[in-house]
């Protein structure tokens, strides 16, 4: 069975799909919550929802483990490699596909990352085109979402976050 909550952030609302196993998605802020009933947060996912409100709000958010549901092992390789990169810093896809040793892969990366369950958790908004162009955001928003977090992360929007 999966479960759903939205939680309120300045952003919008962000959506937390899970089930027994752990967090299946997360969504970045829309503009509604979304049908269906929703269901009251486990206590294991009370610390991602204040995390979500700590990012959106441009607090620097503790870091946490946000029990995501398995993957397949080269995707959650990918995954690990963009949690790392530091807030309000950048990383190209083919960095990425090369600490993956993976040189010359960088598609794949933009096509692992094209489908990142769990944003801004795994915050694929870190990782950019080889040109240093913001490319590859198929979020709400698109590639302005994206720039807009590294913004944020970059201190240049309200809040205090990694500034």
């Amino acid at each position: 069975m999966t479960f759903h909550h939205a939680v309120e952030t300045g952003w919008g609302w962000v959506v937390l799909e899970w089930n027994d196993q752990g967090l299946l998605r997360s969504r970045l802020p829309g503009p509604s919550t979304p049908a269906g009933q929703p269901a009251p947060l486990p206590d294991w996912l009370v610390p991602v929802a204040e995390w979500m409100r700590s990012f959106f709000a441009g607090l620097k958010p503790p870091d946490i483990d946000f029990r995501p549901v398995a993957c397949r092992e080269a995707d959650w390789e990918v995954y690990q490699h963009t949690i790392a990169i530091p807030p309000g810093k950048t990383r190209t896809y083919g960095e990425i596909a090369a600490l993956c040793g993976k040189p010359g892969a960088a598609q794949w990366v933009g096509q692992v990352l094209g489908s990142n369950p769990w944003p801004p958790l795994v915050p694929c908004h870190r990782v950019i085109g080889a040109n240093g162009q913001m490319t590859g955001f198929s979020a709400p928003g698109g590639v302005d979402s994206k720039r807009r977090m590294l913004d944020m992360e970059l201190g240049r929007e309200q809040g205090e976050l990694f500034a």
